[in-house]
């Protein structure tokens, strides 16, 4: 009866404490500026409402002949259902918590209630009839009651899975990654020393049960005090965030056709051939940081520090257009008509082209071409007058609606080519031009036959991930340059080999 009693007392501390948590968490939070999705912990707190009342309705029997009937027992510990329920409470009272992590916060809850709701028991005793005590015989002496471990082993579980995927921090987060989550390294310590103490008194077969239960309090004790928190390292989300940015900067600034403004109406702005070039470079340098996984703290911050400052000095480095007359839309209807044109291949029907591949005919092309050029001609001239760049305008228009191109019929993928012999050999990227850095070009390149097994090289480097029958590359992993591709593959032993040159401009 002493350790019944004792267990209510410390029990009820932590209903006490479990009450505070309950009215903290109905105070309205204050409204953010961020509208964030709202997260449903009704069912939550619900679950948690029932979990504590079966708590408390619980009593520790061997064969509820000392339990009450209106009350229920059990023969096992409540430990499991204690913490199941503290760690629920703990997730609705995050303000940040996910859906999902709610939604699994009451799965868990619900298994436990249910597994205890279902072993519970009525008590025996009838009302206002305690059990009678019988005296131990004069001449036996008193027997020992056996100590028991099973709440203090319960314990150190549940010790040890709260800290499982916790790391410690020195400087309040900051040197934790914001996917991961971090506590004090005074709690960490403490919590996995009182961890070893407890495995040493479970283990010593001498331990007296004040012992057992002394360890069992401090493990909790450890335990409420140990609260796991998102880290504050986030330099990488940052960094790719400048990252986007910066290339929605690079897309949004026009350039002049001859670098001197000329051909720029002088209510717009340009930019230099040589600032994009730099811009370019200082995104292709954050880029390699963001990809490299081993990238330092210090690396990740100086390099977003070194991206927000070159996308103000690009921003800076734009100069007001020099002309007179306004060629804006006239460039956008170049632009497009170039765009339409790109890897579109000139064929009679389209018989010979894989279905991923455009193909107009030779007289669309030649309609187009004859269009783009009349429009490039019309507004480099210096002399030109508005009423000309508009009447271009309509005409340049009407032949980019003329152009649709068609796919190819061919059911294969890509740009495909047969390996017909064991040799190097270089391959010729027809039907198309240099891939453009700034539009992002795609290139595709399939294979028509079936071989033994695939190996990709990229400049020479293998593509680990790459090793089926196709490849897609984006022109902005790449520096403006030419590169190359190789498929290495093999066929009942037989080696073959192909290589792909392609730039980049």
């Amino acid at each position: 009866m002493g350790y019944i009693i004792k267990m209510m007392m410390r029990y009820g501390v932590f209903l006490l404490f479990l009450t505070v948590i309950l009215i903290s968490a109905c105070k309205q939070p204050e409204e953010s500026p961020v509208q964030k999705p709202k997260v449903d912990k009704t069912q939550l707190l619900n679950m948690i409402g029932k979990a504590q009342s079966l708590y408390d309705s619980l009593e520790i029997s061997v064969n509820g002949e000392d339990v009450c009937e209106s009350k229920y027992w059990i023969q096992d510990s409540k430990w499991d259902l204690f913490l199941a329920i503290e760690n629920a409470q703990a997730v609705y009272d995050m303000s940040d918590v996910s859906q999902i992590k709610t939604n699994d916060a009451l799965l868990e809850l619900t298994d436990v209630y249910d597994r205890f709701n279902t072993v519970k028991q009525k008590g025996k005793l009838a009302e206002g009839n305690p059990p009678i005590e019988e005296d131990p015989p004069i001449d036996d002496p008193p027997k020992e009651e056996p100590v028991v471990k099973d709440e203090l082993r319960n314990a150190i579980a549940a010790a040890k899975a709260k800290m499982q995927g916790v790391q410690s921090s020195v400087n309040n987060g900051l040197d934790i990654c914001e996917t991961e989550y971090w506590v004090g390294k005074e709690i960490f310590d403490t919590l996995l020393k009182i961890i070893a103490e407890a495995e040493e008194v479970n283990d010593n077969e001498d331990a007296k049960q004040e012992e057992v239960d002394a360890m069992v309090t401090a493990l909790e004790t450890a335990v409420n005090a140990f609260v796991p928190e998102p880290g504050k390292w986030r330099g990488i989300a940052l960094l790719s965030e400048e990252i986007d940015k910066a290339y929605d900067l690079l897309d949004s600034l026009q350039t002049s056709e001859n670098n001197d403004g000329n051909d720029i109406h002088k209510s717009q702005y340009w930019v230099t051939d040589e600032a994009v070039s730099e811009f370019k470079e200082e995104i292709l340098a954050a880029r390699d940081v963001l990809n490299n996984p081993g990238a330092s703290q210090e690396e990740v911050d100086n390099a977003r520090e070194r991206l927000i400052a070159a996308c103000e000095n690009f921003f800076n480095s734009q100069q007001p257009g020099k002309s007179e007359i306004d060629r804006s839309i006239l460039k956008q209807a170049i632009t497009e008509a170039k765009t339409k044109m790109n890897g579109v291949v000139a064929a009679a029907n389209g018989s010979e082209l894989l279905n991923t591949q455009k193909w107009a005919s030779e007289e669309m092309f030649a309609a187009l071409l004859a269009a783009v050029a009349e429009a490039e001609n019309t507004y480099s001239d210096e002399y030109i007058t508005q009423e000309e760049v508009d009447a271009m305008i309509p005409a340049l228009h009407a032949a980019i609606a003329a152009f649709v191109p068609q796919p190819g019929l061919l059911t294969s993928g890509g740009i495909s080519y047969t390996f017909t012999g064991p040799r190097d050999e270089t391959i010729t990227l027809a039907g198309t031009a240099a891939l453009s850095w700034a539009k992002n070009d795609t290139l595709q390149i399939s294979v028509i036959e079936t071989f033994d097994n695939y190996q990709w090289y990229v400049n020479g480097v293998i593509r680990l991930e790459e090793k089926g029958k196709s490849i897609t590359l984006f022109a902005r992993d790449f520096s403006v340059n030419t590169h190359s591709v190789t498929l290495r593959v093999t066929k009942n032993g037989v080696p073959y080999t192909k290589t792909l040159y392609f730039s980049v401009e």
